[in-house]
């Protein structure tokens, strides 16, 4: 570490500082154009995670056996890669936005029917839920490159990488939660939040044309 430093001269450790902060200033207008679709994704990779992560758990408290979740977990699973690559082919066709509306509005209806059954319509609603949730994945990356289409790495790291790791971090108050309410209780609620996604579209789209007028 001392020999490195002691090569580096001085114009070159003040250039490398000032690339630094600009990076930092190329990541604060990256985020002003595209944290909408973060906060998206961020809900998205949410109800995905805090439904995929007690769901064995679930099965299990309602009778099933360890496989029978694991067997519907990988049934879930597959249906979401599935259900991702329609959703890019569909928003080619379609258009980036009227994907992602769709898909993140229909699949909480299947997902909380398949919570509120049992057997096979169960476990058909939630594949199709989760499919359909899954389809608006690369819609919202598509959306980004599009917004910093310079810097399309950056914003797919923050379109994914980000908005899965805080989902991620989001399971732990869904484990409280579930400690206290219950668990079918508590996944019955975070089925509804992609619906958090349209309620905010329409409110916009509403305030939009008023202000137009």
């Amino acid at each position: 570490w001392k020999k490195i430093v002691s090569d580096q001269k001085a114009e070159n450790i003040t250039k490398e500082k000032a690339e630094f902060r600009g990076f930092f200033t190329n990541i604060k207008d990256i985020m002003k154009k595209i944290l909408s679709l973060v906060v998206v994704a961020t809900v998205r990779d949410a109800t995905l995670q805090g439904i995929r992560i007690f769901l064995p758990m679930l099965v299990v408290l309602k009778g099933g056996s360890i496989v029978k979740g694991g067997v519907i977990l990988f049934a879930i699973t597959l249906a979401c890669t599935i259900g991702g690559i329609i959703g890019g082919k569909l928003a080619d066709s379609k258009g980036d936005e009227k994907v992602l509306l769709w898909t993140l509005g229909i699949s909480p209806i299947f997902i909380i029917a398949g919570l509120n059954t049992t057997g096979f319509l169960s476990i058909a609603s939630l594949i199709i839920g989760f499919a359909f949730l899954q389809a608006s994945n690369p819609v919202t990356t598509a959306i980004a490159q599009k917004k910093c289409p310079m810097s399309r790495s950056t914003v797919s790291s923050l379109a994914m990488g980000v908005s899965w790791g805080i989902a991620n971090l989001l399971t732990t108050p869904v484990g409280f939660s579930a400690d206290i309410f219950g668990l079918e209780k508590t996944l019955r609620v975070v089925a509804f939040l992609p619906w958090t996604v349209t309620a905010w579209y329409a409110a916009t789209m509403i305030f939009s044309a008023k202000v137009k007028r």
